[in-house]
């Protein structure tokens, strides 16, 4: 899932994360400041992985 605002799971507005489903959330603005107009990564992505982790 690709997330255009602040983490979906933080604060007031916090996503309800189902435990049973595996999911990686990315946040938009971490994937454009990790990345230069070629494709080049420049930095790490900050994301978040949940579910069944093993499952990965």
């Amino acid at each position: 899932m690709l997330v255009d605002e602040l983490w979906p799971w933080q604060g007031r507005r916090q996503l309800t994360l189902n435990p049973d489903v595996n999911a990686v959330y990315v946040l938009k603005t971490s994937l454009d400041a990790a990345f230069d107009e070629t494709g080049k990564q420049l930095a790490p992505v900050m994301a978040r992985i949940t579910g069944n982790i093993t499952d990965f």
